[in-house]
């Protein structure tokens, strides 16, 4: 919880992507209002770490 205390204190969006490895994930941090673009950055993130 250490690393997303930044972001939750400026209130920016995040997401965290499964990594496949156990208590392991990536996660992506956006601008604040940029929900939208962080999923589809996410989205594609996904797909090719799938690939």
């Amino acid at each position: 919880m250490r690393n997303t205390r930044i972001g939750n204190f400026m209130g920016l969006p995040a997401i965290t992507l499964p990594t496949g490895q156990p208590a392991c994930g990536i996660m992506l941090m956006g601008r604040a209002g940029g929900d939208r673009a962080l999923l589809v950055t996410a989205a594609e993130a996904e797909a090719a770490l799938a690939a």
